[in-house]
């Protein structure tokens, strides 16, 4: 089954959530560099993620976000 964009937004704060890389980011979500570089525009964009020294961490607003899609998606 294809994930949609907010599917690919949950996976990377997930695995952002405790501080990973950007190799770390297209392994565990399963999408190539160029894909990715797209995700963490959007991410950054709304705040839901920042990047320091090449690390990318999940905001308070991010972890939000997915805790309230889950919810959703549970429906």
């Amino acid at each position: 089954m294809r994930r949609n964009d907010l599917d690919i937004q949950a996976d990377l704060l997930g695995i952002a959530s405790r501080g990973a890389k950007k190799t770390r980011l297209v392994y565990g979500a399963n999408l190539n560099f160029q894909v990715i570089r797209k995700y963490l525009k959007i991410l950054t964009d709304k705040g839901f993620i920042e990047e320091k020294d090449g690390v990318y961490h999940t905001t308070v607003q991010g972890q939000m976000f997915v805790t309230q899609y889950e919810v959703l998606k549970g429906l």
